[in-house]
């Protein structure tokens, strides 16, 4: 079997939405939360290598960070 390549975002939508992945990211914030001992920073930078395993660059930390504080706005209001 192989997969179709597409140019629409449907099929990424379906994937981000898909039980599966929810309960992954649910899981991988529990893992990191569970965590304490660690900043923020520290916590990203692990999130990130456990995603993508390499090492963020320093532009990217920093829109993690953005979209973290973004987020903790959101939820917090």
């Amino acid at each position: 079997v192989q997969r179709e390549r597409t140019a629409t975002p449907l099929q990424a939508l379906t994937v981000l939405n898909d039980p599966q992945f929810v309960e992954a990211a649910r899981v991988l914030a529990a893992t990191l939360i569970g965590q304490s001992h660690q900043n923020d920073n520290e916590l990203l930078i692990r999130a990130f290598r456990l995603t993508t395993s390499r090492s963020p660059e320093p532009a990217e930390c920093q829109v993690i960070e953005e979209l973290l504080s973004n987020a903790r706005q959101k939820w917090q209001g």
